[in-house]
């Protein structure tokens, strides 16, 4: 079995966007969701978040960026606005997205 270090290892890109440098992480998002929650898809190679807002007028996007603003300080989506499937930019180096995951998903 794949460790969970493994697993995200496999999934963050480091990379730059403009000026910055930072992390690109896939995020798999399921809107009107009961609960605010974050796992990980082995199988897509994406990072799921739960969030309760719907789909309708970019609610669930604002309430994912709001977030993982909480929780990275920073956060943009690059692609995917009208997609379940994202890819988000975080300004922090690829180990530092790994030990915040690392601690979300214990």
């Amino acid at each position: 079995m794949t460790s969970l270090n493994e697993l995200l290892n496999r999934v963050l890109r480091e990379g730059k966007r403009g000026l910055h440098e930072g992390t690109y992480i896939p995020v798999e998002v399921t809107p009107a969701s009961k609960k605010v929650a974050v796992g990980i898809n082995q199988w897509r190679g994406t990072i799921t978040v739960k969030v309760r807002g719907p789909a309708k007028s970019g609610e669930a996007n604002r309430e994912l960026l709001s977030y993982l603003k909480s929780i990275f300080g920073d956060a943009e989506i690059v692609r995917g606005e009208k997609s379940n499937l994202k890819l988000i930019f975080v300004r922090h180096s690829k180990d530092k997205v790994l030990k915040i995951l690392e601690e979300l998903l214990k």
